[in-house]
């Protein structure tokens, strides 16, 4: 049987180098964090939306060249009511911990990875090193 949704060759060609450690298809997941990627000659910035979310409550963690976030989506209301004394007849929303890990290039210069959070969008930058570009040349002896 045919899917239309057979991932791409090209799906993980056009990620790398920022490929996925969590899941095969972190976007396939409805509960993954999405994220996007993008780069400048300066800097990578990654994105991830984080709406109704305390900054207390998102975690940005790398360990060598692995970035991990992680958000904990909490129900302040978890009655029946909400927070107005409304009677609430189901929840959709999501409630609980979600993760993504990605790896990132040798060229970030670790030390100055920087987050941000403002109007529900963590955005974490990194800056480029000039004299780490993943590459070097190995001389045969």
């Amino acid at each position: 049987m045919f899917s239309l949704t057979t991932p791409s060759f090209f799906t993980d060609v056009e990620r790398f180098p920022f490929h996925s450690i969590t899941s095969r298809d972190p976007t396939a997941d409805p509960k993954c964090l999405k994220m996007d990627m993008v780069e400048n000659d300066k800097e990578y910035t990654a994105v991830f939306d984080v709406p109704g979310v305390k900054k207390e409550d998102v975690h940005v963690n790398v360990e060598g060249h692995r970035l991990s976030v992680s958000v904990d989506y909490k129900d302040e209301h978890k009655g029946e009511e909400d927070e107005d004394g409304n009677k609430v007849h189901w929840r959709e929303r999501h409630v609980g911990h979600v993760s993504r890990t990605i790896q990132l290039p040798n060229n970030v210069n670790m030390s100055t990875i920087e987050a941000k959070q403002n109007d529900g969008v963590l955005k974490i930058h990194f800056q480029k090193s000039p004299d780490e570009d993943g590459s070097r040349r190995i001389t045969v002896n």
